[in-house]
């Protein structure tokens, strides 16, 4: 007699090889009767329960637990949107993780996605947020919801074709912090920048900060920029001095500010032309003036004419543009304004550092300018040794130039200098000598510091009885291998070698069996790619969320370990996971 596969499927008699494909057909039987799809539902045939999940006899209660594992199947059942009006708060009763993966599918019902944006949850919300198909109306309502929201208003704000009525709304209802990013998107419009030039924000720390991000985001509105100008406020005006769109108008309004003029910041915006400055060359105030011939981007006939004037020599002086036979010019000026300027001009040649070294008055600063001679700094070091003021014979100790003769001569009569000389990155192997026994411990541990000290000395200093000295040993990039591997086993030094770059890889190694150097060795550049394996699966399996999150990220986490972390309790770790393998699927694909 023939059996329908209903009564197939309930016989102990049907065979094995029969079974399978008898359970499907009834699954998918849309007549079939509801206990028995509730019994298919535990099926171990993925087939059958995904059968059994798109049937619209199958119970609410078994479409509910099927929904995590058969989630496209419960979505095209016709049952579903059914549900939903028949029970507003369906999407509510959804199981959490269940809710989780039916949100992942890319093609979602308006309707289903609008009562999700009413969820309790917040990481439900999130991924509402970042739904594709999410409309306006389901955002809007998210941020009227949630107002102190930061990670809802952030995702909302990074999807492609956000509508300028949800960023309005983000605008008046979303914490600080969104409104920050928005702030300084350069994506974002200029009529959403205008609006969040008008909010008023009860921390006046936070108003300075929407301020200033207005003032560096390119597409703020120049009426926008004229409002933060009337805020009076250092930063903002120094922000807004280094836009390339600044009108004339503005930058007049910069140059004649006191605060911008004592820091020079319109000279070092590029983007003013040779045209502006030609055109503010005569402006009745002196101030942009003296801007104009200190712009790089100066025409060299407005500077050779404003030599001539006395209010303006001190700032053509500054100007890196200035040839070399002006500079030479303004030396014969003698004033000290005039001299410091020329001393500090990166572009003064040394021929023009030695006409400013004959009048003595800037010894320091040629010193420290990059395009002094080796012959110019020794006569210039020796002047400046014979100064009575310890701040100057500070400066000649550790200035890599001072001839030696002047470093033994303090090394022996000058034990206030000793520290300074101890810090020299060119002394002889005479003074190390003589320092490495110093009573100072400071003059040790600024030796043991020092790159140029030699290893015997070094390894001397790995017994110091003082922890600083060691700890300077063992921070050494100079320190040998078997140095690092004796101070690891000194607790109070071990960190400093796990950040040493010369720390061999045996040495890490040992350092890994103890805890707390996790980050350390990590970054660390000769860490092994096997050990870095090993300390990612450490972090990978720990209780704490940003150590987890960390592995999640990292480039070189074992597949098996990111494999794991998709599971993760967290939806922000399970993500950064996904997103680590498709990183790197692509780049084995390419």
């Amino acid at each position: 007699m023939h059996q329908a596969p209903e009564e197939q499927s309930k016989d102990i008699a049907t065979p094995p090889e029969n079974l399978a494909a008898t359970n499907l057909r009834t699954a998918e039987n849309p007549n079939v009767e509801p206990e028995l799809l509730r019994q298919l539902a535990v099926s171990d045939d993925t087939a059958v329960r995904e059968a059994v999940a798109a049937n619209p006899n199958t119970p609410t209660e078994v479409l509910l637990k099927l929904a995590e594992t058969c989630p496209q199947q419960f979505l095209s059942n016709p049952v579903f949107s059914l549900l939903l009006l028949e029970n507003p708060n369906f999407v509510a009763d959804i199981p959490y993780y269940a809710l989780i993966n039916l949100l992942k599918q890319p093609e979602l019902p308006d309707f289903f996605l609008v009562s999700a944006a009413n969820h309790a949850n917040p990481e439900i919300l999130y991924l509402v947020a970042k739904h594709p198909n999410t409309s306006d109306r389901a955002l809007e309502e998210m941020v009227r919801r949630n107002p102190k929201d930061t990670p809802l208003g952030l995702s909302i704000i990074k999807r492609e074709n956000v509508s300028e009525r949800v960023l309005s709304l983000l605008v008046e209802y979303s914490a600080i912090a969104v409104r920050l990013s928005l702030a300084k998107n350069p994506a974002t419009s200029a009529n959403i920048l205008a609006k969040l030039a008008i909010v008023r924000e009860a921390n006046p720390n936070f108003q300075q900060e929407i301020y200033l991000k207005l003032a560096k985001n390119p597409h703020t509105p120049i009426q926008v920029i004229w409002g933060l100008l009337k805020k009076c406020d250092r930063k903002i005006k120094q922000t807004i001095s280094q836009r390339a769109d600044l009108p004339i108008s503005i930058i007049v309004e910069l140059a004649g500010d006191f605060q911008m003029h004592a820091t020079n910041s319109l000279a070092e915006n590029l983007a003013i032309g040779a045209d502006v400055l030609m055109e503010l060359a005569n402006h009745p105030e002196l101030r942009v003036r003296q801007m104009v011939v200190r712009h790089p981007n100066v025409p060299q006939s407005l500077l050779d004419k404003a030599v001539t004037i006395g209010e303006l020599r001190q700032y053509v002086a500054e100007n890196p543009s200035t040839p070399a036979d002006l500079l030479v010019e303004l030396v014969e000026d003698g004033e000290e304004e005039v001299l410091k300027a020329i001393a500090t001009n990166p572009s003064a040649t040394a021929s023009v550092l030695e006409s400013v070294a004959k009048t003595h008055s800037q010894d320091i600063l040629i010193a420290q300018h990059p395009n002094a001679t080796t012959k110019l700094l020794q006569q210039i070091l020796w002047r400046l040794a014979m100064d009575e003021r310890l701040s100057v014979r500070k400066y000649v100790a550790k200035h890599p130039q001072t001839p030696t003769e002047i470093l033994i001569v303090w090394v022996r009569k000058r034990p206030e200098l000793r520290l300074f000389i101890a810090q020299n990155p060119n002394i002889s192997l005479e003074i190390i000598e003589q320092l490495a026994g110093d009573a100072s411990a400071k003059v040790r541990e600024a030796l043991a510091y020092n790159p140029i000290t030699p290893g015997y000395i070094l390894e001397k200093f790995a017994k110091d009885a003082q922890i600083a000295v060691r700890q300077a040993v063992a921070s050494n990039p100079k320190t040998s291998a078997n140095i690092l591997e004796f101070l690891a086993q000194d607790w109070q030094c071990s960190t400093f070698v796990a950040q040493n770059p010369n720390t061999p890889a045996l040495v890490l190694e040992y350092l890994m069996r103890s805890s707390g150097f996790n980050w350390l060795l990590l970054a660390h550049p000769n860490t092994s790619l096997p050990m870095q394996h090993k300390l990612l699966c450490m972090l990978g399996t720990s209780g704490i969320e940003s150590e987890r999150i960390y592995a999640a990220k990292h480039p070189h986490t074992p597949v098996e370990m990111l494999m794991q972390l998709t599971s993760d309790r967290n939806l922000e770790i399970q993500d950064a996971a996904l997103r680590t393998i498709e990183k790197r699927d692509r780049s084995f694909e390419s």
